[in-house]
């Protein structure tokens, strides 16, 4: 049976299959590609989105940690932490936290571990795989996981996000989604085929990247599909729900292109 049109069918078959699917689609892209882009766009990675969501996605950001509720010396995980844009905001927010930063990329790590100190502030940089986090049962108050969801098997994620969750901490996600809607859908896909070629050949360096002829469409067409086999707002809702949180609050933004999550595990 073809791949994409038991994807397109998401809404009728079990979100864990649905997982299983997506892997299959995109196992050998997430293996070495995607960390060779992260890799490769690191000194850029901040400014292509911003470009890319027209400086929106600052403002996401920071509507996304004024949700966040921290409390002095809270222990935080920055899961996929990228150039530790959360990290920072969230010690902006309250310098008294404690924050671990988990990324694959050491490159992206490298230059947010840098813009940390430039504040003055001391992030541990630990690098590893999302899905195996290499951290003790119940030790993070807090778990956030920004703008990375729709690169990772999330049950898998999710359930391991559960396990370092102390009772009664909080999980805080916020990344884009399949949009409900098929019109929002349609103006939301074409708009990325615009902007994500666009967006490569502005910020990435290195020459395999760089050109429509090498990998400008490849990467905006894994992106593109990325989302387009993706979860809804409420499909992530069920599946932490699945994966044993509580007290879920989902909130969409920018006609359902955006979600953001808050979960409790109890």
């Amino acid at each position: 049976m073809n791949l994409d049109k038991l994807l397109d069918t998401g809404d009728n078959m079990e979100l864990v299959e649905k997982d299983k699917l997506r892997t299959r689609k995109f196992d050998s892209y997430w293996g070495n590609e995607l960390q060779n882009v992260f890799n490769d766009i690191a000194e850029n990675y901040d400014e292509a989105n911003d470009f890319f969501s027209f400086g929106m996605w600052n403002h996401i950001r920071h509507r996304f940690i004024k949700n966040i509720v921290l409390s002095d010396n809270d222990e935080v995980l920055d899961v996929c932490a990228g150039t530790n844009a959360v990290s920072i905001d969230l010690l902006t927010k309250n310098d008294s936290i404690m924050v671990t930063a988990f990324d694959r990329s050491k490159a992206m790590q490298k230059i947010g571990s840098a813009r940390a100190a430039e504040k003055g502030y001391k992030i541990k940089s630990v690098i590893g795989d999302a899905h195996k986090l290499p951290f003790m049962d119940n030790e993070f108050d807090i778990v956030t996981l920004e703008a990375a969801t729709r690169h990772l098997v999330v049950n898998d994620v999710f359930k391991e996000i559960r396990r370092v969750l102390k009772p009664g901490g909080f999980f805080y996600h916020c990344d884009l989604v399949k949009p409900s809607n098929r019109v929002v859908a349609f103006i939301y896909y074409n708009y990325l085929r615009v902007m994500m070629p666009v967006t490569t050949l502005l910020f990435f360096r290195s020459k395999e990247f760089l050109g429509f002829r090498n990998r400008a469409l490849q990467l905006a067409k894994y992106f593109i599909e990325a989302i387009d086999v993706f979860y809804t707002a409420e499909e992530l809702s069920m599946l932490m729900e699945d994966n044993g949180f509580k007290n879920i609050d989902t909130k969409k933004l920018f006609l359902g292109t955006v979600a953001f999550h808050q979960a409790q595990l109890l």
